[in-house]
């Protein structure tokens, strides 16, 4: 949690003698990251109640107070190291302060827990996972995504994630293809680009690939 307290910083901006405008889609999203680890806690210590959504449902959305939203961040965090728990309070006041609404909340948690399972289901844990799409972060095609949904609410996790199928880089299925390994001609199973036919990484070390003139052999970069 404290960790992601300090990307957050990062996005919204902290560094007084520099010109920053927060970015705020990126702000939401990383306090959408720890009410992740925030909601796993609470179930860890058995503290997830009903009155916690009571709670985080009344939270009065300012017009934006950054210094408030700063003290609220620093606060969160250090509670954090001091308790390594979580602590409702501050997150609270956090949301009230930048604002991220209740409803706000409740979008991007699911639309972050179906890009969450994307990044699984295309080999984030294993490395293979491309977190560039088209030169920008799967998290701004997210924002983008549920921007533009107008499905009924108990459709949007199946539509979301046909919706982000469709911007990610298309592969073809694995195949076999004669790459040289140190000098040596191996088999090895390659992912193929399906779009141009282009190797683009070996799905068993993720070493670049690159095509030779003969059309059938791959070599690691």
């Amino acid at each position: 949690i404290w960790v992601e307290c300090a990307e957050m910083l990062d996005h919204y901006g902290w560094k007084w003698w520099k010109q920053q405008d927060p970015d705020l889609d990126q702000v939401k999203l990383e306090l959408v990251d720890i009410w992740h680890f925030a909601l796993s806690e609470l179930m860890r210590t058995d503290n997830l109640t009903d009155d916690i959504a009571t709670q985080l449902a009344a939270v009065a959305p300012s017009n934006g107070d950054a210094e408030a939203f700063r003290r609220a961040i620093e606060r969160l965090a250090e509670s954090t190291l001091r308790t390594k728990s979580f602590d409702l309070a501050p997150f609270m006041q956090a949301m009230a302060a930048l604002p991220l609404s209740y409803d706000e909340l409740f979008d991007l948690y699911i639309g972050k827990n179906i890009l969450n399972r994307f990044r699984q289901d295309h080999g984030y844990k294993t490395g293979e996972y491309e977190k560039l799409w088209q030169g920008r972060e799967d998290n701004e095609h997210l924002i983008e995504v549920l921007a533009g949904l107008s499905c009924a609410p108990e459709a949007i996790p199946a539509e979301l994630y046909s919706a982000l199928a469709d911007r990610y880089p298309h592969w073809s299925s694995n195949a076999w293809y004669n790459v040289s390994v140190g000098g040596s001609k191996q088999q090895k199973i390659v992912r193929v680009d399906g779009q141009s036919g282009n190797v683009a990484r070996a799905n068993i070390n993720q070493h670049t690939l690159k095509k030779n003139i003969s059309g059938n052999a791959y070599q690691f970069l």
